[in-house]
């Protein structure tokens, strides 16, 4: 189904393209900022954002990111750290931001394997990121969370229709993925959490770059909790 990605990619205009090409170049320059502040290492920055992404929005994910940061900064137990997705993405992510674990060691899915190395390496051809969306313009359909999960099977299939598609066009294929994945939810009306809107610069649509200043972490589960 390497047609059905062509039409998504050929539906996407200028905006898509322009911020595509510098999609995970974005998230990468964040987690390096982030990385700064906390003074810890670029890879356990990503794996921790890597974890906490499921049932997240991208503001959402990065504050939970930076209240993970802030318990383990100011020596707090795991269970006190509020974020905003499930208490087993906190675990993993405390366990990679405090060194516990080896994101590439301990993670198994293919997808969140790939999405770490993109935002790790935007350069590294090696990866893509297949998710729901991707998944929805490989078939051509506008598909229910349920039916978007991919198989691994399928996976590799749309991974290699991906790189295809990229080599084509002489492009790296996180690149055409990340085009790809913006055409589609602008042209599906899919949009990102209105609070973006506070926090993305006036090129930037999606909101990929964020100022850091003006996030805030959640506040811990136990505010009087000793450290």
């Amino acid at each position: 189904m390497l047609a059905n990605l062509m039409r998504m990619y050929l539906a996407a205009d200028a905006t898509d393209r322009a911020e595509g090409a510098r999609a995970y170049a974005r998230y990468h320059g964040l987690m390096g900022r982030i990385a700064d502040r906390y003074g810890t290492d670029l890879a356990r920055v990503v794996g921790g954002f890597v974890a906490l992404s499921p049932n997240s929005d991208y503001v959402g994910n990065v504050r939970s990111l930076i209240s993970v940061l802030d318990g383990i900064r100011d020596g707090r137990p795991c269970h006190d750290i509020t974020v905003s997705t499930y208490k087993h993405c906190r675990n993993r992510a405390y366990a990679y931001l405090t060194g516990k674990e080896d994101f590439m060691t301990h993670a198994k899915g293919l997808k969140t394997r790939a999405f770490y190395m993109n935002v790790l390496d935007p350069t590294d051809p090696d990866y893509v990121t297949v998710d729901g969306h991707i998944y929805g313009a490989w078939v051509g359909q506008n598909l229910t969370m349920k039916k978007a999960l991919v198989s691994p099977r399928k996976y590799r299939v749309v991974e290699a229709d991906l790189k295809l598609l990229a080599a084509v066009l002489g492009k790296i294929p996180n690149e055409v993925q990340a085009t790809i994945w913006f055409a589609r939810k602008r042209v599906l009306g899919i949009k990102y959490n209105a609070q973006l809107g506070l926090f993305a610069p006036a090129d930037d649509k999606w909101g990929t770059s964020l100022d850091l200043a003006t996030l805030r972490a959640y506040q811990p589960a136990s505010p009087r909790a000793s450290a």
